[in-house]
């Protein structure tokens, strides 16, 4: 059986938002994440904010 991303784990809607990052993610290896999640985050509830760092902790270990 194939192994999901871990992004899949979480509902839709967060992964539609994580799209764009990946997109940073493949063309630059580095971590650019940061600086739009702090912009992002600021407009998001306390619930979604802590979904989405537990995905982009997942994703920085996978690097």
């Amino acid at each position: 059986m194939v192994k999901k991303p871990v992004a899949y784990r979480f509902n839709t809607q967060t992964v539609l938002k994580l799209d764009a990052w990946n997109l940073l993610l493949k063309k630059d290896k580095t971590i650019i994440l940061e600086e739009a999640f702090e912009q992002w985050e600021s407009n998001q509830s306390e619930s979604e904010r802590n979904s989405v760092k537990k995905i982009v902790e997942e994703l920085q270990k996978h690097q």
